[in-house]
């Protein structure tokens, strides 16, 4: 009975010092000393329980604490990729203009406009995805500075061909069958430059 209470003091003393220090114990079950509290190293495990599920975690923290953005299940679907258009200010030789960067949801092209509204320019046809540094010819010399703006168009009706569905178009088509300007959410995808002549 005695050695069983001895074991039970010595568990108690084991467990109680498990945090503050180490218990150091005899051949039969007495207990000699304990050390000084022993001090966790920045690289050591910090569990806060023996229940963790993935035995691997070190800082016990789950994917939400660390920002790990990993998505599972329905949250895989791709979101929808969203057109765009950066057209910043810029030096031109007044021959042409550089589109910064344009993403596109299915293939089209840039038109440029002046500020009375009239078509100056138009890039070649783009591929859906993104593209940068996209140079558009204009179609008048420009010999003092001035504004530009960049619209994108989606080639919605799939002809290959520049079908403007504004009255500015180089065809005059308003059609249903024309191309439309991309749109995110109730906006147009456009920009405005300073084009600055050198």
């Amino acid at each position: 009975m005695e050695h069983k209470i001895k074991s039970v003091l010595l568990v108690a003393v084991l467990l109680t010092s498990a945090v503050a220090g180490v218990a150091v114990a005899t051949d039969d079950g007495n207990v000699t000393g304990v050390s000084d509290t022993v001090e966790q190293s920045d690289n050591e495990s910090d569990w806060s329980d023996g229940d963790s599920d993935s035995g691997g975690n070190e800082d016990n923290s789950t994917d939400s604490e660390t920002g790990d953005d990993t998505k599972t299940g329905e949250d895989c679907a791709d979101e929808e990729m969203k057109a765009s258009i950066t057209f910043d200010k810029q030096s031109s030789d007044g021959e042409s203009v550089t589109v910064q960067e344009v993403t596109l949801k299915e293939k089209g092209y840039i038109v440029i406009y002046n500020q009375d509204g009239n078509v100056v320019g138009q890039s070649e046809h783009l591929e859906a995805g993104t593209h940068e540094d996209v140079d558009v010819m204009l179609n008048q010399k420009y010999c003092e500075d001035t504004k530009l703006k960049a619209v994108l168009y989606a080639d919605s009706n799939g002809d290959d061909d520049s079908d403007w569905s504004d009255g500015d178009s180089d065809s005059g088509d308003d059609s249903d069958d024309s191309d439309m300007p991309a749109i995110n959410g109730d906006k147009v995808v456009s920009d405005w430059a300073c084009i600055c002549i050198e």
